[in-house]
């Protein structure tokens, strides 16, 4: 299970409409579907009801949701708190003198 297919299948669950959540992440249809497909593959469960006019959530589907939101946000969490620490020491700028030429190099 990767990020990527969770951030589909949420966008597809909310949107209730494989076209339109494409369209909201900038990717082609056929990568939603794809996105899906291997979902329920791996899964070994419908997520979605798919008909010629709607889609809808399984109870399965209705589960995932709960835990693929869960999950990104605990990513979205831990990349804002790494960030948060390595940011806490701040920029050290380093003077080099070569040849008579004085540089500045930013280290973060």
């Amino acid at each position: 299970m990767k990020l990527a297919q969770l951030e589909m299948f949420i966008a597809v669950a909310e949107e209730l409409h494989f076209r339109r959540a494409a369209e909201r992440l900038f990717v082609q249809p056929s990568a939603i579907s794809q996105a899906i497909k291997a979902l329920e593959t791996e899964l070994e469960a419908d997520l979605f009801v798919r008909t010629s006019r709607q889609v809808q959530l399984t109870a399965a589907g209705e589960r995932l949701l709960t835990h693929a939101r869960d999950v990104l946000a605990r990513v979205d969490l831990a990349r804002h708190d790494i960030r948060e620490s390595t940011s806490e020491h701040g920029t050290i700028r380093v003077g080099v003198f070569e040849e008579g030429l004085a540089e500045l190099q930013e280290v973060v």
